[in-house]
């Protein structure tokens, strides 16, 4: 599974909020890593395998970019995690899956336009030597008609 997935998975795990309690009106997961293990083992949709490892580098991927934070649970002493309001409004925007396909497909629209640009580039060049000759075949011809005009008897 792609890291991206896994990142919005934990986002996504702590964003839902039928694990939370509620804290201002809100519901607000706070989740150890081993809940935070445990509940993307036991998702009948798509279970996901971590080891603790790949999950603090998950989790500090996502503290760094300021979308959870951390804290000590009160009687256990353990460190859990929340999410913030960045991380709500950019899981709800498609959550790191979602920037990448933005950005893959702004990519995919530069070249698609830089490729329309060449072909339309060739085309004007194809025109414009076409409009030159032709220029240069009136001039040609005018000349000529411009020479017997004033000379009526010396190529005839």
């Amino acid at each position: 599974m792609d890291p991206r997935d896994k990142l919005d998975a934990v986002l996504k795990l702590l964003a839902d909020g039928s694990n939370a309690k509620i804290k201002y009106s809100v519901p607000i997961s706070v989740l150890s890593s081993n809940e935070i293990i445990n509940f993307l083992k036991s998702d009948t949709t798509n279970p996901i395998e971590l080891d603790d490892y790949e999950l603090k580098l998950l989790l500090k991927k996502l503290l760094d970019d300021k979308y959870i934070e951390t804290g000590i649970r009160e009687n256990t002493e353990e460190n859990v995690f929340t999410i913030r309001f960045e991380g709500h409004s950019f899981i709800l925007d498609g959550g790191y899956n979602g920037q990448y396909l933005s950005k893959n497909m702004q990519n995919i629209r530069l070249a698609n336009l830089e490729k329309n640009q060449k072909v339309h580039r060739v085309a004007l060049t194809v025109l414009t030597s076409l409009i030159a000759v032709g220029t240069l075949v009136a001039a040609w011809y005018y000349g000529q008609e411009i020479w017997l005009f004033y000379h009526p008897f010396s190529c005839r």
